[in-house]
C-alpha cells in the first residue's frame, strides 16, 4: 500500500480529548472531491511511494498533506488500520483553525487541481467551516452590537451554514456515511474484475421508523434486487450483468429513513436509512 492511516483523537489544550476521527473506507473520489479524512499524524507512508510521487508540494502552507494523500491514493489503495494511532491537538491558534480565506483558497486550488469539479463537495464544507470560524471571531470582537442585536441573527446565520455544511457532506459521502449509516440513496463506482456484488450491512431494531424497511440495488441501470430487510444482520452476494469494462455504477435506495435528532439523539440531522458494512465487488 502507499499509505496506511488509522484513527486520531482530537485533544484540547487542557488535554481533554473533544473527538476522535476513525479510519474510514478509503474512496478516492471522496479524498478529492468531498474532504481529507486521513488524520495526518495517524497516517504513516511507504518510502517508494512518496519517492515515486516527488515527496510534499512545499508550495502548499495549510493543505500539503492533504495534497500528499491524493496523489498517493493514484498509486494504488491506501489500507485503514483499526483502533486509533495518534492524538491531535486542536484549538483556535492552529494552523488549520486560524487560516481563514488564505486556507480555503489554498483548499479550492489543491481539490480543482487533482478533481474535475469547479464547485466540489469539499468547496461548500471547508467553506462553511471558514464562514464559522470567521462569524465567531467577528462576534468576540464585538459584543456590545451582538448583545444590542440579540440572539435570532446569530441563530439565522449558524443555522444558514449547518444547511450548507450538511448538504456538503452528503454529496461527498454519496449517502454512505463514514460512521457507517447509509442515507436513503447510496451512489458508488466500484472498480475491479469481480462477478458478485457483495453487500453487507444491518437494520437497528430500535427505530419505529424503520420498520418494514425495503431496499432496491440497480447496477448500471439493471435491478440486481429488491428485498426486505428485518431487524438485525444481512448478507448479499448479488451476481452482476455482464461486464463490458471494470468499472460499474451501484445505487442503494431504501424506502424509509428517520433523523436521529428528532428522537432526541442529538443535532444530527441527516436522513438515516440503514447501516451499509461493506459494498464491493468479489
Amino acid at each position: 500500500a502507499p499509505f496506511v492511516f488509522g484513527g486520531c483523537e482530537v485533544v484540547n489544550r487542557q488535554g481533554d480529548v473533544t473527538g476522535v476521527l476513525l479510519a474510514t473506507v478509503p474512496d478516492t473520489w471522496k479524498l478529492i472531491h468531498g474532504y481529507d479524512y486521513v488524520a495526518q499524524p495517524a497516517a504513516f507512508v511507504a518510502r517508494r511511494a512518496v519517492e515515486a510521487i516527488g515527496f510534499v508540494d512545499e508550495t502548499l502552507h495549510f493543505g500539503m498533506d492533504w495534497d500528499l494523500f491524493m496523489r498517493l491514493s493514484a498509486l494504488g489503495r491506501a489500507v485503514p488500520v483499526p483502533g486509533v494511532l495518534a492524538k491531535a491537538h486542536v484549538y483556535p491558534e492552529t494552523k488549520s483553525a486560524s487560516g481563514g480565506y488564505r486556507r480555503w483558497r489554498e483548499l479550492a486550488a489543491i481539490m480543482r487541481r487533482h478533481g474535475n469539479r469547479r464547485y466540489p463537495p469539499a468547496y461548500f464544507i471547508y467553506g462553511a467551516e471558514t464562514l464559522r470560524n470567521s462569524c465567531r471571531r467577528w462576534v468576540r470582537g464585538h459584543p456590545r452590537l451582538v448583545s444590542r442585536l440579540g440572539p435570532w441573527p446569530g441563530r439565522w446565520i449558524n443555522s444558514s451554514i449547518d444547511r450548507v455544511h450538511q448538504r456538503g457532506v452528503k454529496n461527498a459521502t454519496r449517502g454512505w456515511f463514514d460512521d457507517n449509516w447509509a442515507g436513503p440513496t447510496v451512489t458508488r463506482q466500484l472498480v475491479g474484475d469481480g462477478r458478485t456484488l457483495a453487500l453487507r450491512g444491518r437494520l437497528p431494531g430500535e427505530y419505529p421508523d424503520l420498520a418494514g424497511q425495503r431496499l432496491k440495488v440497480t447496477c448500471d441501470g439493471t435491478v440486481l434486487a429488491r428485498r426486505d430487510l428485518a431487524s438485525g444482520s444481512f448478507s448479499w452476494d448479488l451476481p452482476l450483468p455482464t461486464r463490458r469494462d471494470d468499472k460499474v455504477n451501484v445505487k442503494i435506495f431504501a424506502r424509509r429513513s428517520f433523523v436521529p435528532r428528532r428522537f432526541g439523539l442529538g443535532h444530527d440531522t441527516r436522513r438515516l436509512a440503514f447501516l451499509l458494512d461493506e459494498l464491493a465487488l468479489a
